[in-house]
């Protein structure tokens, strides 16, 4: 079972978006040749404040149950948890259930209807959502029609065809990830708080 990153003490997320793709130069005239396998994968840098004791100990702990590069945690991007394009209603919630819209997608867009119907930003570019415990990320805005259908443009194709009517998790959408490397360095001393820390994982796809 995965555990959960702790939800305080962090300053940043960033994010590299990596591509297995290859390229040949031609021998006389410099033309090239793009080979893309399709691959993508996400990495992520976290960074920690300094800490108080207890947090320190609540960090300590997370690591510990995750044991480095052997377990698994979820984390939601920070800044990504609720989408921007759509309008909120009172209470601060998206307008809308979005749904997959028909079987058998693969590939970089996918059909979604549950949308607010009418609007031109129904979800916006770099909007996250999550769709059977795999991140996404939109890569244009998002239209809907008058029944509240529309397509989303991903960065990563859909390896896996999602059943009809699964829903879209736009609300904490969540990714599973592993640490890359062992447990990071942290330290604490009666007489000042610890260091900040930094530490970096991997999305996790099957």
């Amino acid at each position: 079972m995965s555990e959960t990153l702790p939800n305080f003490g962090i300053t940043k997320m960033k994010w590299a978006r990596l591509a297995k793709v290859s390229s040949t130069s031609g021998s006389f005239d410099y033309s090239q040749k793009i080979y893309d396998w399709s691959a993508r994968i996400r990495e992520v840098t976290i960074s920690v404040r300094s800490l108080s004791a207890e947090e320190e100990a609540k960090w300590r702990g997370f690591f510990l149950r995750v044991d480095g590069q052997v377990g698994t945690f979820t984390l939601t991007p920070y800044g990504g948890e609720k989408p921007k394009g759509a309008i909120l209603d009172a209470f601060g919630r998206w307008k809308g259930t979005a749904v997959v819209s028909g079987s058998g997608q693969t590939g970089k867009t996918l059909n979604i209807n549950g949308l607010p119907v009418s609007e031109a930003k129904a979800l916006a570019q770099g909007d996250w959502f999550s769709l059977s415990g795999i991140l996404h990320e939109v890569t244009t805005d998002v239209v809907s029609d008058a029944a509240g259908a529309g397509t989303v443009n991903l960065w990563r194709a859909l390896a896996v065809a999602p059943a009809n009517d699964v829903p879209l998790v736009l609300d904490q959408p969540t990714g599973t990830f592993k640490l890359l490397g062992d447990i990071p360095e942290m330290s604490w001393t009666t007489e000042q708080r610890g260091s900040g820390f930094s530490f970096r994982a991997r999305e996790v796809l099957s």
